[in-house]
């Protein structure tokens, strides 16, 4: 899954951004059961992307994970806030 989310960053750094769109990333999980990943994004005033498009990229070149019952995402205006979309 971060190869697919650094793909992207990298992509929107060469398309103007003065700099990549990951501000910071944090992943854990135990092996075999679960992973979660959370992504702190810059401003949107930074990045030539905004979150809806970045999500769904990642989607994309995450494709079908084996062995995965579910895969969600999450969109946060705030870390402590409830999703206000959903995917």
């Amino acid at each position: 899954l971060s190869e697919g989310l650094y793909q992207i960053d990298a992509e929107s750094a060469k398309e103007g951004s003065t700099s990549g769109f990951i501000k910071h990333s944090y992943a854990w999980g135990v092996a075999g059961e679960y992973v979660e990943m959370v992504v702190e994004l810059s401003k949107h005033e930074q990045r030539s992307l905004d979150s809806y498009d970045i999500i769904a990229r990642w989607r994309e070149l995450s494709g079908d994970i084996a062995g995965t019952r579910s895969v969600t995402s999450n969109r946060r205006t705030n870390p402590s806030a409830t999703p206000s979309h959903s995917i």
